[in-house]
């Protein structure tokens, strides 16, 4: 069956040479795989095969370099080895999270896998759109309390496709200025970290008497709370009574005829 074509009639015109495409149209598109039940039996973890989640993709920044769980081979004969660049797209909890496998891994029905020929997209560029298109993939999904899409919703997304050559030329230029980018945050963050570590030396320096300069003529704070304490148990200074006031009225009446 081929690949229903984009609707391209709501979509902005593109440069010259450029098309409108989903992504069944270039390339394969389909859910992970995991069809035992109940998912938590123990049989299907703990070994060599790496077992994607969502949350693996989301916080991957691109590459999925590390997982935190694996199948074993009971799992991988219910479930599906993908390649190593797949592109994986989370449908369910962190919804069109995007990023490329590491390594061969298996994942869930909550998971999407995107392959494509080299010689047909390259999959980074179509990575890096998906990223942009994020929050508009995001209104498609249902109001309920755990918000998700499906494989039919992505198969209507519009990729749009430059020549491979302009693709990668794309790819480069971003990667390029997202290490700079990346190198910033980490540069923030560090020093964000050094004035957390400065403003903690500088109060414990205030409150241990290497804040200011010391001065022998200061009263001692021992004399100090002598005298604060002395004053806190003094009887209180008897009031002076005072006369009451008479306004200028009161003294007229009261001048003898």
């Amino acid at each position: 069956m081929e690949p229903e074509a984009v609707d391209t009639e709501e979509l902005p015109e593109l440069p010259a040479g450029w098309a409108w495409a989903s992504l069944p149209e270039l390339g394969e598109l389909n859910r992970g795989k995991s069809k035992h039940r109940p998912r938590d039996d123990k049989r299907l973890y703990g070994d060599a095969y790496p077992f994607i989640q969502t949350g693996d993709v989301r916080h991957a920044n691109g590459v999925i370099r590390s997982y935190t769980q694996s199948y074993s081979e009971f799992g991988l004969a219910q479930s599906r080895l993908w390649p190593t660049g797949t592109l994986c797209i989370t449908i369910a909890a962190n919804i069109a999270e995007t990023a490329l496998l590491g390594f061969d891994a298996c994942f869930p029905d909550s998971v999407v896998g995107f392959l494509t020929p080299k010689n047909h997209s390259n999959i980074k560029f179509i990575e890096f759109f998906l990223r942009t298109a994020k929050e508009n993939i995001e209104r498609y999904a249902p109001a309920t309390a755990q918000k998700n899409i499906n494989l039919e919703i992505l198969s209507k997304v519009g990729v749009p496709v430059p020549s491979l050559e302009e693709q990668k030329q794309i790819v480069d230029e971003a990667e390029s200025r997202l290490t700079v980018l990346d190198a910033l945050s980490k540069t923030l963050a560090d020093e964000l970290k050094r004035a957390e570590r400065l403003r903690q030396s500088i109060l414990h320096r205030a409150f241990t008497g290497r804040l200011v300069p010391q001065d022998a003529t200061d009263e001692p704070a021992a004399a100090l709370l002598a005298r604060l304490q002395n004053e806190s148990t003094a009887p209180p200074k008897a009031r002076k009574a005072r006369e009451p006031k008479t306004s200028p009225a009161s003294k007229q009446l009261s001048m003898p005829l």
